[in-house]
């Protein structure tokens, strides 16, 4: 995902891009389809508003061009929110993904923080953990 203008509307735009050619495939593009038609329904102040989508060519030059080619594996995307397959063998990406990026966003509404920590085990006799239920 990529922050960007929208020139005609002046307005500031999350821009998604998927890899050349993975539209290609007619399974992803319905897949992809169905996704934009879903997003498109929902409202909510924390979830980005779709205004449209489609096919666009980039234009030439150093910028997101460049960031394509220099990706060493052709993946794009934000680390943290990748599923590990993605990144170890982007060709067999399925739906599961997304599915796996949408935990992360949950797992990081719930705790504040995105998942990779260890987390240690917390006792329940524990009394600074838990004030209330420490054993006397």
């Amino acid at each position: 995902m990529y922050k960007a203008r929208q020139k005609e509307l002046d307005r500031i735009v999350a821009l998604k891009m998927l890899p050349p050619g993975i539209g290609d495939a007619a399974a992803f593009a319905e897949r992809f389809a169905r996704e934009v038609k879903a997003l498109a329904r929902l409202n909510h102040p924390g979830i980005v508003t779709l205004y449209e989508f489609g096919r666009a060519e980039l234009p030439r030059g150093p910028n997101i061009r460049a960031a394509q080619q220099r990706s060493p594996t052709g993946v794009m995307g934000t680390p943290q929110y990748m599923a590990p397959e993605q990144i170890e063998r982007p060709a067999e990406v399925d739906h599961r993904a997304d599915i796996y990026a949408l935990g992360v966003v949950f797992y990081q509404m719930l705790t504040g923080e995105l998942p990779g920590k260890r987390l240690e085990p917390i006792y329940l006799d524990d009394p600074i953990a838990f004030p209330h239920y420490a054993l006397c």
